[in-house]
Order: structure tokens, then C-alpha cells, then sequence
């Protein structure tokens, strides 16, 4: 009897501490938690590809400045020249591979902004259309416009440095005047582009500071949601 007892005991003890016990992060929490991982990782490589990129355009900008100087000084130096502008192709074929890699994280983020999109619509369906959920949705949607944009973009900046790359090659090496002055041209035309590119990157890293603010909201929203 005094067994039994015991045993009834344990049994209601361990069933009343596991309704006592707080539940655990629903999928909406969970799912949110998630996105603010992948948006922290996201920043923290903007900010170093800003790093970079001005690295690249203060490069380009000083062999740029060093072309125009050869090819206009008064006793031209031919062979300078010929460096100054394998130099230049160098700097071209590690913008592309650059370019190129800056394309499939620009296709990974619409990936991922089209699955946040279809999460927030199976909340705001779930949830019976509650305010905060709607505005999730907004938000996933602007997310997505922005990524596809970004997209656009680098494809359209991957076929510029292409075409200019292939023009300048076919130049190397031509030493008329008409040959040095569009060479010095399309010098200015990759300086352009890498200044755009650092453009883009402050772009992003407002948009960071942007999403940041609404993970914060969130965060909020989920405690309250407990």
C-alpha cells in the first residue's frame, strides 16, 4: 500500500512540474530568431565588402591618374605603358570574379527573401490577419523587391566590365594616339563602375540598419507573445 502511495505521488508531482513549465519558442518565434541570424551574418559582410570595394576604386582611381600622366607626358614611355595597362586587365579579371561571386549571394538573398514572404503569408492566414503580421508581410515584400534589384544590378555591372574588358583588350598594346586616349576612357568608365559599386554598398548597410530596427521590433512582438 505504502508503494503505491509513493508511486501515485511521483507520478502527480512529474505531471504537475511538466504543466508547470513554460512552453517552448512557437515556429513564428523560431522563424524570426532565424532571420535575425542570417541578417547579422548579412551586415557583417557588407560592411566588409565596403571594406574592400573602397580599397578597389582608391586602386583603380591611382592607375587611372598614372595612365593619363604616361600617355600625355611629353617623353612617353611606351614599356611604362604596357604595364600600366596589364595592371589594369589584372584589376578587371578580379572585379569579374568578384562581380560574379557578388551575383550568386544576390541570387541567394531572393531565395531566401521569397521564402520569408511565403512565411509571413502563412502567418497572416494563420493568425486571422493581425496588424503586426500584416506588416511583416509589407516588409518581406520590400525586402524582396530590393534583393531582386540588387540582382538586376550586378548582372547589368557583370556585362559592362565584360564589354569594357573585351574592348581594352583588344587595344592592349596600341600605342596611337586615338588608341591611348579611348584606353584612358575606359579607365575612367571601371573607376565609375567601382564607385558605383561603393554607392551600392551604403545602400546595403542602410537597408541592414533598417531590418535591424524591425528585428528589434520583433523581438519585442515574441516577449509579448509569451
Amino acid at each position: 500500500m505504502l508503494k503505491q502511495l509513493v508511486i501515485v505521488g511521483l507520478v502527480v508531482s512529474f505531471a504537475g512540474s511538466a504543466a508547470a513549465a513554460p512552453p517552448g519558442p512557437g515556429p513564428e518565434t523560431r522563424q524570426n530568431h532565424r532571420e535575425m541570424r542570417e541578417d547579422r551574418h548579412e551586415a557583417r559582410e557588407n560592411r566588409g565588402e565596403l571594406r574592400d570595394d573602397k580599397r578597389d576604386l582608391a586602386r583603380l582611381k591611382s592607375l587611372h591618374a598614372s595612365y593619363r600622366n604616361a600617355i600625355k607626358h611629353p617623353r612617353r614611355n611606351d614599356r611604362l605603358i604596357g604595364r600600366l595597362e596589364k595592371n589594369f586587365l589584372n584589376e578587371l579579371r578580379t572585379e569579374a570574379r568578384e562581380t560574379r561571386r557578388e551575383i550568386g549571394k544576390a541570387g541567394a538573398e531572393v531565395d531566401r527573401s521569397k521564402r520569408e514572404v511565403r512565411d509571413s503569408r502563412r502567418e497572416v492566414h494563420r493568425d486571422g490577419y493581425r496588424a503586426d503580421d500584416r506588416r511583416d508581410l509589407r516588409d518581406d515584400k520590400r525586402d524582396l523587391r530590393d534583393d531582386k534589384r540588387d540582382l538586376r544590378d550586378e548582372v547589368r555591372s557583370q556585362r559592362r566590365l565584360d564589354d569594357l574588358r573585351a574592348e581594352f583588350r583588344r587595344l592592349e598594346g596600341v600605342m596611337h594616339r586615338r588608341a591611348l586616349a579611348r584606353k584612358a576612357e575606359l579607365m575612367a568608365q571601371a573607376v565609375d563602375l567601382a564607385r558605383a559599386e561603393v554607392q551600392g554598398d551604403k545602400e546595403e548597410i542602410r537597408e541592414d540598419r533598417r531590418e535591424k530596427r524591425e528585428d528589434r521590433r520583433e523581438r519585442r512582438e515574441d516577449r509579448r507573445g509569451y
